[in-house]
């Protein structure tokens, strides 16, 4: 794993009430690190939405603040302006997201935006069109994709007007398990090419495989936070954020405790992690 030391977000004493008196958000203080892989994960209601909107300015701040590189936001119009350049967000519902009639004119939005002439902004199309497996549909209409083709477009949007930091809230929520794995794929390798990544879920079994680092909410706190490992061995913490330990978590304990896995053996992070542990595997076993 890479060194990772800075923070690119920083939430200090964050409180937020919607308008009707819900209260979302209540002192909650966090760090993202820069280059990290970082899951919010809680059920529905913890407030994992609300702190999207909140570290990308859509919302403001009860009370508490936000900073960004280390400086508070800044809510003028020239201050969002330059937040909202080197950070993206990637909605739940695809439908609150696109507006344009076609795919390339959808993605082709941010990049117009930052005054890219014509020939730059065809090439941060074609590679973010080709980044998410929808270069062939660049002419279709938009209202004519499938539920997964609108969400890799969403994500194909963010991605054309190049953010150093990508906030993803549920990004497989409503997938199969082929266009789950494909989004997963896109944000690999997003992360191995040095981006941040934030990803709102309540998927305890996606948290647990790709994080690095889990922050984990309910009500509207910080229930505890940590490396995977950390947070998933700690079954007071799950209990009370109302969350189950992960599949694959619950499997190496039963099997452990019926003597097919090594007693000593590290909880591994993935069903092949398991199955490799198991007497007789084979490296070229794979899950499908």
């Amino acid at each position: 794993m890479r060194a990772i030391s800075r923070l690119v977000f920083e939430t200090v004493g964050l409180r937020y009430t919607y308008p009707d008196g819900t209260l979302a958000l209540e002192d909650l203080s966090v760090g993202v690190p820069a280059g990290g892989r970082v899951a919010l994960l809680g059920p529905n209601g913890a407030g994992k939405t609300t702190l999207c909107l909140l570290l990308i300015g859509i919302l403001r701040p009860t009370a508490g603040r936000v900073r960004f590189q280390g400086e508070d936001l800044r809510y003028n119009r020239q201050g969002l302006a330059g937040l909202r350049r080197r950070v993206g967000l990637v909605f739940q519902d695809p439908e609150v997201q696109i507006f344009a009639p076609t795919v390339w004119e959808e993605v082709a939005f941010g990049p117009a935006n930052q005054g890219l002439n014509r020939e730059a902004v065809a090439e941060r199309v074609e590679a973010a069109l080709a980044a998410t497996d929808l270069l062939e549909l660049r002419d279709k209409a938009t209202h004519f994709l499938s539920y997964g083709q609108k969400k890799r477009l969403c994500l194909a949007g963010v991605l054309a007007a190049a953010p150093e930091v990508l906030l993803l809230d549920e990004p497989t929520a409503g997938l199969d398990p082929e266009q789950a794995r494909r989004v997963m794929s896109i944000l690999d390798e997003l992360s191995r090419a040095g981006r941040t990544l934030v990803l709102a879920t309540h998927d305890v079994d996606l948290a647990y495989a790709w994080a690095e680092t889990v922050f984990v909410l309910s009500g509207g706190s910080l229930a505890g936070a940590g490396k995977p490992g950390e947070v998933f061995c700690n079954g007071a913490l799950l209990r009370a954020a109302s969350l189950r330990p992960p599949l694959v978590f619950t499997l190496y304990e039963a099997l452990r405790g019926r003597g097919f896995v090594p007693s000593d053996a590290p909880v591994p992070r993935s069903p092949e992690g398991l199955l490799g542990l198991l007497p007789g595997s084979s490296s070229k076993f794979e899950v499908k």
